[in-house]
């Protein structure tokens, strides 16, 4: 991935960071379930970023294969859209 998008991810995971924070006080203050399941997405992006800033700025780890990488982001994607369906659906 080229320097556009290590600055797109940069700014995603930033975004989700800032977002994570505005959506665990909504759910503070009002106690809904969809709330805690836009929470959870947030986080689950705010993940998803740490650790591919981790892959690309310290390669020496060598903690994971590109192959792998790959499964385990589509992975972190399947549960994001898991979880914006349930909080689509919660009444």
């Amino acid at each position: 991935m080229g320097a556009e998008g290590v600055i797109l991810s940069a700014g995603v995971t930033i975004l989700a960071a800032g977002l994570l924070v505005v959506s665990l006080a909504s759910y503070r203050k009002h106690r809904k379930p969809r709330l805690l399941f836009t929470t959870l997405v947030f986080l689950l992006l705010l993940v998803k970023g740490v650790l591919y800033t981790l892959y690309v700025f310290l390669p020496q780890l060598n903690w994971v294969e590109p192959v792998l990488f790959s499964i385990y982001a589509a992975g972190f994607d399947f549960f994001v859209l898991l979880f914006l369906f349930f909080t689509i659906v919660k009444r």
